[in-house]
């Protein structure tokens, strides 16, 4: 990170930690998936630059195509982020722009993106593995995520034992499990069910927990609030252009 303090970060380099993370859940470390999919919701999504009305076109009295349409060109890139906005805070020591966005940037966030899309879910010869709990669907699975539906949702369209990987927040023994006449068991942070039947709906009622942590940078140190592994609101240290509501 540049800058003393300044959080500011690098949306590839983020995206090879989301990849690794992705590995060692695959190899059975399970609470990597936890990771991965915290970093995915609160980092590395919420970073991509969406609202570009903030970029004033430079001038091009030379109608040259690199600075035609320059604000949406560049929209849906991934750059240099602090965990809580485009603008990173504190002391500036760098000769680079504070907020900045590079193409290869765009190309290696892409490719982790693609690695955490086929990890969502996964099928073979041991079954249905879910893994991160997001709207997803194969022709194997189709999966309803509790953050933008009531609960956890998941549906087989291929018979095999199914795997739900449980949130480290969440507490198994608390989930109320509807639409399966399986009883599920546990095993390496996954609820398990034997045979369970295709083309019906299980559903998972639980909570997504609010909690609230302090990330430290070198000596700073954020205050975050979480709905289960998303984030809602932190601190921003007074900048622009921001992922979150503010924390108070």
């Amino acid at each position: 990170a540049d800058g003393a303090s300044s959080g500011r970060g690098e949306g590839y380099n983020t995206g090879d930690i989301v990849e690794t993370a992705l590995i060692l859940g695959r190899w059975g470390y399970t609470s990597y998936y936890a990771d991965a999919e915290r970093i995915l919701r609160s980092h590395l999504l919420p970073s991509q630059l969406r609202d570009v009305s903030f970029i004033v076109e430079a001038p091009n009295p030379k109608g040259l195509d690199s600075r035609k349409n320059f604000a949406a060109r560049i929209r849906g890139a991934w750059g240099f982020p602090a965990q809580y906005g485009h603008e990173p805070a504190g002391i500036w020591e760098s000769d680079k722009p504070r907020i900045g966005f590079n193409p290869d940037i765009v190309g290696g966030v892409v490719g982790s993106l693609c690695e955490a899309y086929r990890e969502v879910t996964r099928f073979n010869e041991m079954g249905h593995w879910v893994n991160m709990l997001f709207d997803h669907e194969t022709a194997e699975i189709e999966i309803r995520s509790p953050y933008t539906h009531t609960n956890l949702e998941v549906k087989l369209k291929k018979p095999g034992t199914l795997r739900v990987r449980i949130p480290p927040w969440a507490k198994s023994k608390d989930i109320k499990v509807k639409g399966s006449v399986v009883i599920p068991r546990m095993s390496n942070g996954y609820m398990v069910f034997d045979e369970p039947e295709v083309n019906r709906w299980i559903r998972f009622e639980f909570e997504l927990p609010e909690q609230e942590m302090a990330l430290t940078f070198r000596d700073t140190k954020t205050r975050a609030r979480f709905r289960g592994d998303e984030v809602i609101a932190m601190d921003n240290f007074g900048t622009d252009l921001t992922f979150f509501d503010p924390f108070d």
